[in-house]
């Protein structure tokens, strides 16, 4: 193998990782931002309820 492959092939796993874990941090925030949201809209929903 030469430098040059190498090379390429520790920045496509360097790629590839990032991009892992750039779409794991996405859906974790997505995830916990539509339970937040979820959470916030019961509670209002409850309170109109109560009213």
């Amino acid at each position: 193998m030469t430098s040059t492959t190498l090379k390429i092939l520790l920045w496509l796993k360097t790629m590839l990782v990032l991009g892992l874990g750039g779409a794991a941090l996405l859906f974790i925030s997505g995830v916990s931002l539509a339970v937040i949201l979820g959470v916030l809209l019961n509670f209002l929903v409850h309170e109109e309820k109560h009213d």
